[in-house]
């Protein structure tokens, strides 16, 4: 969220490069500490990684955030969560800490690109049984968030009859 200006500053951050070394990696988590406390950490993947309970298959085109020189003489580049996977493993977490983010990432992205973006990664999803929780639960904050009809949010997922169904009933959309 602090790479994309949500929020000052973050205790963790969480990257994507494809390639990278561990002391390459304290080095930078050294450097951020001083700058935001003794707390802060990165948690850093190099392959495609589960967050929760959502899989995201595409993290080497995600956005670039910045490019770390590593000895001798190379580049990595660092990737962070596009805004829209922030916002759907955020509602599919059920914590707290999380929600509150949630008013605070809608600004920076649309309820259609969070909807697009849900839908793409639907098959990432290891937990099928998860699915018509998360699903209500983003209809749920997407409502708040952005104040869209629940029928147009609901319609719009690409998930099956039954859940667009329920989602209907639990949301009173017609």
């Amino acid at each position: 969220m602090a790479a994309y200006g949500i929020r000052a500053e973050s205790r963790d951050v969480d990257l994507y490069t494809a390639a990278i070394g561990e002391g390459s990696v304290a080095q930078v988590e050294a450097e951020f500490r001083v700058r935001y406390g003794p707390d802060f950490r990165l948690d850093v993947t190099t392959v495609e990684n589960i967050w929760g309970l959502v899989m995201i298959r595409d993290l080497d085109r995600a956005p670039l955030v910045s490019e770390i020189e590593t000895p001798p003489g190379t580049s990595h580049a660092v990737r962070a969560l596009a805004v829209e996977d922030l916002y759907i493993l955020k509602v599919a977490s059920g914590r707290q800490r999380d929600a509150d983010d949630l008013p605070l990432i809608a600004p920076h992205t649309s309820a259609d690109a969070i909807i697009a973006r849900f839908n793409g990664l639907l098959s990432g999803v290891g937990d099928r049984a998860a699915i018509p929780g998360i699903a209500d639960a983003l209809v749920a904050r997407l409502l708040a968030n952005y104040g869209l009809p629940a029928a147009r949010i609901i319609d719009a997922l690409a998930v099956n009859g039954e859940l667009k169904q329920d989602l209907r009933e639990a949301h009173h959309a017609a």
